[in-house]
């Protein structure tokens, strides 16, 4: 693993209360797409988060690395539907947009076909219908 670096975004998703955020470690230029589960008591997820990304050694069944990728693929915007099933849209270097479960934590799917990098993601509160 790429290990973890400055926390760039991130993005609160309901009802399932998971915090998404993408990091990029300068140092070996990776980024990553990681879930951390927040508890009713935020305040010590949120200093147990802070540690955790910082470096301390500390284990958490909480965080999940969802993507990992270098600098050509590093993720520049992230988006998560407010929907019954949750998903989170990312926007990377490589002109790819990236849907992935939210609960099952896994890629859905791939969007390509931009020609520059995907600087920005939204999404609408459509339809359920993905894909």
């Amino acid at each position: 693993m790429g290990g973890f670096g400055r926390v760039f975004r991130a993005v609160v998703s309901d009802p399932s209360a998971i915090l998404v955020f993408t990091t990029w470690n300068h140092q070996n230029r990776r980024s990553t797409i990681q879930t951390y589960e927040l508890n009713e008591d935020k305040k010590e997820d949120c200093a147990h988060l802070s540690n955790r990304i910082d470096g301390n050694t500390q284990s958490s069944d909480k965080t999940i690395i969802m993507f990992e990728g270098d600098s050509k693929d590093g993720v520049s915007s992230l988006a998560v539907s407010k929907s019954k099933m949750p998903f989170i849209c990312s926007g990377h270097y490589d002109f790819f947009i990236r849907v992935w479960d939210l609960i099952e934590r896994k890629l859905m799917f791939t969007l390509k076909g931009h020609t520059d990098w995907v600087v920005s993601v939204a999404v609408w509160k459509g339809s359920e219908r993905l894909a």
